[in-house]
């Protein structure tokens, strides 16, 4: 391979691999909100019960209700630009046992 065949190859790769970074950064370079999500307080709404349906399983649904929580968990990674990108979310409930 002679030296300019050489050189030309060269400006090609590195013409190719600019094209190739610009257009990813351009494809799929949007931001990505990184601002704390505020959790959402629910409101306690109170309906009075009847007497016959104030058995023994809604007595012990109030006493623990506020106990029940519900978790939700948002996963973030880094992309190999150092970007940080949404990856998944997960949503389940729990119980607290204590106070603290």
């Amino acid at each position: 391979m002679t030296f300019s065949k050489y050189k030309k190859t060269v400006i090609a790769c590195i013409l190719a691999l600019g094209i190739g970074v610009g257009g990813g950064y351009y494809f799929f370079g949007s931001p990505v909100n990184t601002q704390p999500t505020n959790v959402r307080e629910q409101t306690k709404q109170t309906k009075p019960i009847t007497e016959t349906r104030n058995t023994y399983v809604v007595q012990a649904a109030k006493e623990s209700g506020p106990a029940v929580v519900g978790i939700t968990t948002q996963v973030f990674q880094k992309d190999i630009f150092n970007r940080t990108i949404y990856a998944g979310e997960g949503v389940g409930s729990g119980v607290l046992i204590d106070n603290d």
